[in-house]
């Protein structure tokens, strides 16, 4: 029997400034690192946050070309995904232009098509991608406090 899906999701992260050029990012007990590149300033030492973001979106295309590979039942032999973009100067400030995704896979000779179909599929219903094609608000807000 098949378990129904959630209505809502609630994901919540914090970062915590390195005392250097970037940043510690834990969610759930998991902790990465980001870091500015040295082009802006910064020391280099891990993923920038646009390389995390653009392998967000490589991991979402990914997981949900799984899905529907085990769906389906595809064969599968090889599964990789490229995405990459550019950051480029603009009037409002630097923003990523121009994201490409490419996902590779390696399927017997009788599978083609429906490797094809998956991978169409993984691009209909990947969350990310439809996030991206979408406004999404964002609401910051500061907070101050004395030493």
């Amino acid at each position: 029997m098949a378990t129904k899906s959630p209505d809502v999701v609630t994901y919540s992260v914090k970062a915590d400034w390195d005392e250097q050029s970037g940043a510690e990012i834990t969610a759930r007990c998991i902790t990465i690192r980001v870091d500015l590149p040295p082009e802006f300033g910064g020391l280099g030492q891990h993923l920038t946050p646009d390389e995390l973001f653009l392998g967000a979106v490589s991991g979402c295309l990914m997981i949900t070309f799984l899905h529907f590979r085990k769906v389906n039942r595809l064969k599968l032999r090889l599964l990789q995904c490229t995405v990459t973009s550019r950051r480029v100067q603009t009037e409002e400030g630097y923003r990523l232009r121009d994201v490409q995704a490419t996902v590779r896979i390696r399927v017997d000779k009788d599978q083609v098509e429906l490797g094809r179909k998956c991978i169409q599929l993984a691009q209909d219903y990947c969350p990310l991608l439809a996030d991206l094609r979408s406004p999404i608000k964002v609401d910051v807000q500061g907070q101050v406090e004395e030493a």
